[in-house]
């Protein structure tokens, strides 16, 4: 039961009502229903979400969020080294007004989307150093942390978001620039299989509803290749949300 595990009262963001209603919401999304059925169904998977948060020590992480006074530079150092090959650059105005203060999702403030250059992480260079046997600088481990770390530090902002708005919040335009990017970058069984999978399967597992809408942008010939290895790893949710566009 969720009232017997030992819940952080520092993070209502992570052990509160706003967190579980995300978990609602998909499930409500895959049912195409509301239903007691499906807030029980729901409720058990934000319990699984306790419980690997408590397995795992994610409030170590969530700490280091708050140590870190709003940037998005992990102060670990194995973190730091997974950052220098997936880096995440314009993170630090996230969800964030022009004006530095949080605005209302619908309203008529600008807000930024969320520029993920893809074409930059170098999969192949992340797959040699964690699966080297005589690499002991980063670990899978250190890899899914860094990510969670990310998620972590997102719903931070969304949660004060969503309170001063009254309302729910999401990340609400991602786009995913493929420029560059090459065909042997993406196309590695070893990445899909060591790698992307428990990422993707971890993410969405744990951090439910975090973003309305995914552009792929300049999607490269080799688009469709890369594609259907991809989606048996996405859940029909996310892939609703994602929109293939040449330009934005």
């Amino acid at each position: 039961m969720i009232t017997d595990m030992k819940l952080n009262e520092k993070y209502p963001d992570v052990y509160g009502d706003l967190r579980l209603l995300r978990f609602l919401r998909r499930k409500s999304k895959e049912r195409d229903v509301q239903s007691v059925a499906v807030a029980a169904e729901a409720a058990e998977c934000y319990q699984c979400f306790l419980e690997w948060r408590f397995k795992n020590e994610v409030d170590n992480i969530r700490a280091m969020v708050e140590d870190c006074s709003g940037s998005f530079t992990p102060p670990d150092e194995r973190l730091q080294t997974i950052a220098a090959y997936f880096p995440m650059r314009n993170f630090e105005n996230l969800v964030q007004a022009t004006d530095g203060s949080y605005c209302e999702v619908g309203d008529n403030s600008v807000k930024p989307a969320i520029l993920v250059n893809v074409g930059e992480f170098d999969t192949r260079g992340i797959t040699q150093k964690i699966l080297s046997a005589s690499d002991v600088d980063v670990a899978l481990e250190d890899f899914l942390n860094y990510w969670v770390f990310l998620y972590e530090s997102i719903h931070v902002r969304l949660y004060k978001q969503s309170i001063q708005s009254g309302q729910m919040s999401f990340l609400d335009e991602v786009v995913c620039d493929l420029s560059g990017m090459s065909f042997k970058q993406f196309f590695s069984p070893l990445f899909f299989t060591k790698i992307m999978s428990p990422w993707l399967k971890l993410m969405q597992a744990n951090y439910p509803e975090t973003t309305r809408r995914l552009y792929i942008l300049h999607p490269p010939a080799f688009i469709k290749v890369v594609w259907k290895l991809v989606t048996p790893l996405l859940s029909q949710g996310t892939l609703d949300k994602i929109r293939f566009v040449s330009k934005v």
